[in-house]
C-alpha cells in the first residue's frame, strides 16, 4: 500500500476512524476497511507489530509515545542510526515490554530484513540529513524510501506508510521539502 494523499485535516485519532472521509481516502489508494484500521475488541492495526524507521527523530518519538499510550501493541521496533538517541529515548519512555530498539541505516536492506522479520506495519519516518551535498541527500533518501516500500510490500506484504511533510510540494524552497515531494511522487 503506497498512496499520495494531500494534507487535509492533519492527524486523526484512530478511535474516530468512522468519521474519516473513507470514500475519498479509497480513491487515493486506501484498501483497509475501518475495522482493520481500528477495532476496540477485534484484531486491527492497534495490535500490529510496528516498525518505525526514524524512531528517534522528532516525529518518530512523538508517534511512538502516542502508540505506547493509546494501544496494546504486540511489538514496536524503533529503528535508527543513533545509539545515544536510542538510549536517551529508552530512558525517557521507561520500560515497555513491547519496545525493541534496533541500530541501523534505512539504506542497509540486509539490516532492515533482520530488524523487520514478521512486521505487520512499516511507518517510514526517517530522513537522512548527514550527507554533505543536498543532491546526494535527496538521492539517498529517495533510494532508501523506494527500497523500503518495494522490499517490504513485495517480500512481506507489510503495510507501508511513508511520513511526508507539509513542506513537500513542487517548487519547495528547502531541499527537505523538494526531497519529500520526490519521494511522494516515486511511491
Amino acid at each position: 500500500f503506497a498512496a499520495w494523499v494531500a494534507p487535509d485535516e492533519g492527524m486523526w485519532l484512530l478511535t474516530q476512524v468512522n468519521k474519516l472521509p473513507l470514500s475519498e481516502m479509497k480513491q487515493h489508494g486506501l484498501t483497509l476497511n475501518p475495522e482493520q484500521i481500528y477495532s476496540e475488541s477485534g484484531v486491527s492495526l492497534k495490535d500490529a507489530i510496528v516498525r518505525l524507521p526514524g524512531g528517534t527523530g522528532s516525529f518518530g518519538k512523538a508517534f511512538a509515545r502516542r502508540l505506547l499510550a493509546e494501544f496494546r501493541l504486540h511489538k514496536l521496533i524503533i529503528y535508527s542510526r543513533d545509539e545515544l538517541k536510542q538510549y536517551e529515548f529508552a530512558q525517557e519512555i521507561g520500560h515497555h515490554s513491547c519496545v525493541r530498539f534496533f541500530i541501523g541505516d534505512v539504506r542497509d536492506v540486509d539490516r532492515l530484513e533482520l530488524a523487520l522479520r514478521d512486521t505487520d506495519v512499516v511507518i517510514h519516518a526517517a530522513y537522512h540529513t548527514r550527507v554533505a551535498a543536498s543532491e546526494a541527500q535527496a538521492a539517498a533518501n529517495l533510494v532508501a524510501a523506494q527500497q523500503l516500500a518495494t522490499h517490504f510490500q513485495r517480500e512481506h506484504g507489510s503495510l507501508f506508510l511513508f511520513v511526508s511533510s507539509m513542506s513537500a510540494h513542487e517548487g519547495a524552497f528547502s531541499n527537505y521539502g523538494r526531497s519529500k515531494f520526490a519521494i511522494e511522487r516515486a511511491l
